[in-house]
């Protein structure tokens, strides 16, 4: 075994459940002056992708609203949408519900999108500022989201298959109009 397999085991969850104390012990001592070397190198050049697709998703949804990049989400709106939305939540109970609402309605917001701004504006450690809400109100809100919000072009739940029954109906009205088509103009050209 040569180091570039052992760090990958070292840090694989999978590998260990199967591992015995004596094959950790080995991985340990295989060659424990260059393995940190390789952590360390390859620390310092991985570049989290994680809060950029969060960014960009919530970029991507606010972009009718808002006038700046990426950057500026991240920096300037993300704090200002969450307090927005959290604030009048915590401060007025239910009666805030129709406010936090038409927060998310007016920048176009997915409710998953409440989640990355605050993954986004929270710092490790901290406690989420949802915490301070109680379930019911979140609740509401999640049901008044659910029915007024109309699904955007990029919701999830734009990309739902239809069953196959439905999907076969509609490919034989298509069919017909197609036929239909074709007949007229077979008839208009003799």
């Amino acid at each position: 075994m040569d180091p570039w397999e052992v760090v990958p085991k070292v840090f694989s969850a999978e590998e260990h459940k199967t591992m015995s104390f004596n094959d950790k012990s080995d991985l340990f001592f295989h060659d424990y002056s260059l393995a940190p070397l390789f952590v360390q190198q390859n620390y310092l050049i991985v570049n989290p992708v994680g809060p950029s697709r969060l960014v960009q998703e919530i970029h991507d949804h606010t972009r009718i609203r808002t006038s700046g990049s990426r950057l500026s989400v991240r920096l300037d709106y993300a704090a200002f949408l969450l307090h927005k939305i959290i604030h009048p939540l915590k401060e007025h109970g239910l009666d805030g519900v129709n406010e936090s609402l038409n927060t998310i309605k007016e920048y176009h917001l997915l409710r998953e999108d409440l989640e990355s701004l605050i993954e986004l504006t929270t710092w490790p450690g901290k406690k989420s500022p949802m915490d301070g809400v109680d379930s019911k109100i979140k609740a509401a809100l999640t049901r008044s989201y659910n029915k007024e919000v109309l699904a955007y072009s990029y919701s999830a739940g734009a990309g739902i298959k239809k069953k196959r029954s439905e999907a076969s109906d509609d490919l034989d009205y298509m069919d017909a109009d197609n036929n239909e088509e074709g007949k007229e103009g077979i008839e208009d050209n003799p």
